[in-house]
């Protein structure tokens, strides 16, 4: 993940990501941040 994230929003991206784990299991292919915070350019 990008080291820019700030450290909460990071850590509710692994939980949610976490949950989707456990509730879709193997047929999760990948979870995609996209956006200002990929670009370091947050609103």
């Amino acid at each position: 993940m990008n080291p820019n994230v700030p450290k909460k929003l990071s850590s509710d991206i692994e939980d949610f990501v976490s949950i989707l784990k456990t509730d879709i299991g193997d047929d999760l292919v990948s979870a995609v941040l996209y956006g200002g915070l990929v670009k370091n350019d947050q609103i």
